[in-house]
């Protein structure tokens, strides 16, 4: 039986599933197990040997009918549970003929490292939450990220990283990012809220604004925006997204919670380990501008708009805004003295 250490590589999972396909090459389900606590059993398996569907295999202590209610229907996927003869229940996850080989690839990358960071009594429930992310992930963006929204993502990870990170840490910053929720702001709390804009480092610096509440500071103690000139490039210095992305991943090891609300949030971004090759440019932060938004500071609200008129989308010239910048000085103690209220 051919092991894989805890938190394997991509790589060391695939050579696994090849080394069943070259080794059993006939009917019938073979299995591998790879290495886990007492409390939980994880397996690759092969459906038919060479030519099969492969799948995983999480086994743990568990309430089945809680289990099955909770496991979603997943298209591409064949998801079920079922009791062991040792009393445990088992989560299957097997691929179809419609799944796309590299996203299923990514999907049970996601749910190994998931299931070995668990504690006890988590681990299928860690798999049903895994595949409810996916889930939206398959329905919603399975695409890869254009350029705009990749230089996107890549300025909301350097705030995380660079900003949030060493004021709060890495569970309140990653608990704070709600820009792949879609949400009002970028980064929010009912202390502090961060709008994060990434611009071309060329021509006027012209943030798009999604609607009239984006940057309304009524309902948060303090509304910044952060607008990134941020250079775009096929080869040369700076780092591409996936480069970030493992970055940040190193630094959250360890960190169970940290790191599960980390992954979370990449997957609502619609960034999916699957399409790294895709993501090569290289990107380099030029410039920051920060702004306290408040008072006269150029922007629509709701109140303003006459009646029957909403959902305006518009753009600042952050270049006009200079009486309202701030260095980044000020943007950490803002932070931090809102923080330690």
């Amino acid at each position: 039986m051919t092991l894989i250490g805890r938190g394997a590589q991509p790589d060391d999972i695939r050579n696994v599933w090849q080394s069943l396909k070259d080794e059993f090459d006939s009917s019938g389900q073979f299995f591998r197990r790879l290495p886990s606590s007492a409390d939980r059993d994880v397996f690759l398996f092969t459906d038919g040997g060479r030519d099969g569907r492969r799948g995983l295999s999480v086994g743990a202590a568990g309430n089945l009918d809680e289990v099955a209610a909770r496991l979603p229907d997943v298209s591409g996927l064949t998801v079920t549970s079922s009791l062991t003869r040792s009393g445990r229940v088992d989560v299957r996850i097997e691929e179809s003929g419609r799944t796309e080989t590299v996203v299923f690839d990514a999907l049970i990358d996601d749910v190994v490292r998931s299931v070995s960071e668990v504690r006890s009594g988590d681990v299928l429930m860690s798999v049903c939450r895994r595949l409810e992310l996916w889930k939206q992930f398959f329905t919603g963006t399975a695409s890869w990220l254009t350029p705009n929204q990749q230089a996107g993502l890549f300025a909301e990870l350097t705030v995380f990283r660079d900003v949030m990170r060493p004021i709060v840490g890495w569970e309140a910053a990653a608990r704070s990012w709600y820009g792949p929720e879609r949400a009002l702001q970028d980064f929010a709390d009912e202390r502090v809220a961060i709008e994060v804009k990434s611009v071309s480092p060329t021509g006027p610096a012209l943030a798009t604004i999604a609607n009239e509440r984006q940057l309304d500071d009524s309902a948060v103690g303090v509304l910044l925006l952060a607008v990134h000139k941020i250079d775009v490039r096929d080869t040369g210095n700076g780092a591409s997204l996936p480069q970030l992305v493992a970055e940040m991943r190193s630094h959250l090891a360890g960190d169970e919670v940290a790191s599960s609300l980390f992954e979370d949030r990449l997957i609502r971004a619609g960034y999916s380990d699957a399409h790294v090759s895709r993501y090569v440019q290289r990107m380099t932060v030029r410039n920051v501008s920060w702004y306290q938004v408040s008072g006269a500071f150029p922007r629509l609200l709701e109140r303003d708009l006459p009646g029957g008129i909403s959902h305006v989308s518009y753009k600042v010239n952050a270049e006009s805004c200079q009486e309202w910048e701030l260095t980044r000085r000020q943007v950490k103690e803002i932070i931090r003295e809102a923080y330690q209220a």
